[in-house]
């Protein structure tokens, strides 16, 4: 019956790993928007005016080197390479330890899958988040508990 939690947390991860790969391509392919985005947010800051006049070189300044470094971002695209760069290296990873959790079942890969699979409630939306990682802790110690009562309810067979 444990096996059978584990089967089913693996495939979990599993679903989990191929979800984050999922976002991670969806982020890839609307790099656009997000440097608009950060066009937007780049602007913005450079027309506040700052609360002290004091501050108004500093902010200019600041600004300047912003928009400076926007520009080279667009240029040599490194948003891009960084959400595919971290893309590939964490869907790696994480399959990886996925694979040697299925294989040896050590408790420091058990450890990494479950804090992978708590990882998307920082993806979501801070209540569906929060509910996400309320529902998976609550629903895999649940689960695995009950997993572990039926196995005590069975009558030993062993001689």
């Amino acid at each position: 019956m444990v096996k059978r939690y584990y089967l089913i947390l693996s495939r979990l991860s599993l679903a989990i790993i191929i979800l984050q790969a999922l976002i991670f391509l969806h982020s890839g392919l609307n790099v656009q928007k997000f440097n608009r985005r950060i066009d937007q947010m780049v602007l913005d800051l450079s027309q506040k005016p700052p609360s002290d006049p004091a501050l108004q070189p500093l902010y200019r300044e600041a600004g300047a080197r912003l928009a400076q470094l926007q520009q080279h971002n667009r240029e040599h695209q490194w948003l891009l390479k960084a959400i595919l760069l971290g893309g590939l290296l964490h869907v790696g990873v994480c399959y990886s330890l996925y694979i040697h959790f299925l294989r040896m079942g050590f408790t420091w890969t058990k450890i990494f899958l479950h804090a992978n699979n708590l990882f998307i409630s920082l993806l979501l939306p801070s209540p569906a988040g929060l509910a996400w990682m309320l529902a998976y802790i609550i629903g895999t110690r649940v689960y695995k508990h009950c997993c572990v009562a039926s196995t005590f309810s069975k009558p030993c067979t062993e001689t």
